[in-house]
């Protein structure tokens, strides 16, 4: 079973005072985009991590199959949501994907793709994750193994879960792509703009 973590706890610092993912896309909230698409796919079950404007964002949320979970350390940085997320895993996972929430433009086929990467994987313990030949991009996709190495860091030191990455490089799949949607976030006014003029 592949379940899906979606970090939307994030404080959107450079997005000059606004939470990103409540802004409007084609008629609806960044975050909803990315939480419709993942219903569509695979996935067995999708965990969203809250913690700046928690009643915001739970808000967009009722009523859709999706576990809720607040990370109240959340002003430590993304790891922390990530392993606030890990800890929500039944013991039926066997894969769990890192899921960017502010990416509306990843559909669910997309997804699915990046998931079949995954399950014809020839090696043990794989990690998957969108490349387009120049850099990696998001989600990325952890077999169950690697749910104690990132509880393991320590948020102090760590951003995210790079340091995993780095120590089982010889493990990472690269699902060639050349959908920019997957390298494609919103972090800024700019990058607002430009996405509403796809």
């Amino acid at each position: 079973m592949i379940k899906a973590i979606v970090l939307a706890a994030g404080l959107s610092s450079r997005m000059e005072a606004k939470n990103k993912l409540l802004l409007p896309f084609r008629g609806k909230a960044i975050l909803q985009h990315t939480i419709d698409a993942l219903l569509a796919t695979q996935v067995e079950r999708i965990i969203v991590v809250t913690g700046h404007e928690q009643e915001k964002v739970t808000s967009l949320l009722e009523n859709v199959e999706v576990s809720i979970t607040h990370n109240e350390a959340y002003q430590q940085g993304q790891l922390t949501s990530i392993q606030k997320g890990l800890e929500q895993l039944s013991d039926n996972c066997t894969a769990f994907m890192v899921c960017l929430s502010d990416m509306p433009l990843i559909e669910a086929k997309a997804y699915d793709e990046l998931i079949q990467t995954y399950q014809l994987a020839i090696i043990d313990q794989p990690i998957v994750l969108p490349h387009n030949g120049k850099r990696a991009g998001n989600p990325k996709l952890f077999h169950l193994d690697y749910k104690e190495q990132i509880l393991a860091l320590d948020a102090a030191e760590h951003q995210g879960a790079k340091a995993v990455l780095k120590r089982n490089f010889d493990k990472i799949i690269a699902h060639q792509t050349e959908n920019d949607a997957f390298f494609m976030d919103i972090d800024t006014p700019a990058a607002y703009q430009a996405l509403l003029k796809r």
